[in-house]
């Protein structure tokens, strides 16, 4: 999909996050866990709401949604998306926008139990081809 477990700093190098478990909210702000939790956890705070694994998003395939009784992987990333979207196929652009999210707010994370903000972007764009590879986007903001 869009995000993978590791951030990758300008100069190449892995940056690693502590062990915990991300949930980025539809208005672009990110919750963090240091516990593994139960995605009922999350679901019974935010109706109207289903929970998706950044590991199982891709173009033209419907969420996955992470079942009820799930408990949320430390060191995985989760987006809650309306439930109006349940059936619809993710674009590229719904990708993209995702994926600008999840970096912006994992750029910014570290102290746990912090929600912080997100400024949403408009565009961007695809480097190449590489947006195929599910544990690399490619994608930077315009």
């Amino acid at each position: 999909m869009c995000t993978s477990s590791h951030i990758t700093r300008e100069n190449g190098g892995m940056m690693n996050w502590p062990s915990t478990t991300k949930v980025i909210r539809d208005d672009g702000k990110v919750q963090e866990f240091k516990d593994s939790i139960k995605a009922s956890y999350i679901l019974s705070r935010n109706p109207n709401y289903f929970l998706c694994s950044s590991e199982s998003m891709y173009i033209d395939s419907c969420a996955q949604q992470v079942p009820m009784d799930d408990m949320l992987q430390l060191r995985h990333i989760y987006f809650l998306i309306p439930s109006s979207k349940s059936c619809v196929p993710f674009s590229l652009h719904d990708l993209c926008s995702l994926a600008i999210k999840a970096s912006t707010a994992l750029e910014h994370t570290g102290r746990r139990g912090k929600i912080i903000g997100v400024k949403p972007y408009q565009d961007c764009k695809v480097q190449g081809n590489k947006y195929n590879n599910p544990t690399h986007t490619g994608l930077k903001p315009e």
